[in-house]
């Protein structure tokens, strides 16, 4: 008397692998033929995808207001001008101001939003 093989279930879909097809291991889970073509080869991206990709290093972030996910602008904190002066003639308060006005905001391209500062 032979003994009953167990039925195999695909991890993926769910679907029985069949007694004579050969069960593929994809990431330590057995999968059927089909799934493992799909999962081992994904389709490619798009080139229109690629290009809204963020740069290495280059925080992406998502405006709370309109939802925008262009590239925060940077500008300056303060007036290079009112530093100049106060530097020139009043040290203390040039020093003063340049502590406390010095840096960038980030703001939303679209809207205006104010991300935040960074020094």
């Amino acid at each position: 008397m032979c003994a009953k093989a167990t039925v195999e279930e695909c991890a993926n879909c769910g679907r029985p692998i069949g007694r004579l097809e050969t069960p593929h291991i994809f990431k330590n889970q057995v999968v059927c033929a089909a799934c493992n073509e799909r999962l081992s080869n994904p389709p490619p991206v798009p080139r229109a995808a690629v290009a809204e990709l963020p740069v290495a290093g280059e925080a992406m972030r998502c405006c709370p207001i309109c939802g925008s996910t262009a590239k925060p602008k940077k500008k300056a904190n303060g007036s290079t001008i009112v530093l100049l002066f106060l530097l020139l003639f009043f040290l203390l308060p040039g020093l003063l101001y340049w502590m406390l006005k010095g840096g960038y905001s980030y703001y939303c391209p679209k809207c205006g939003f104010k991300y935040g500062g960074a020094r």
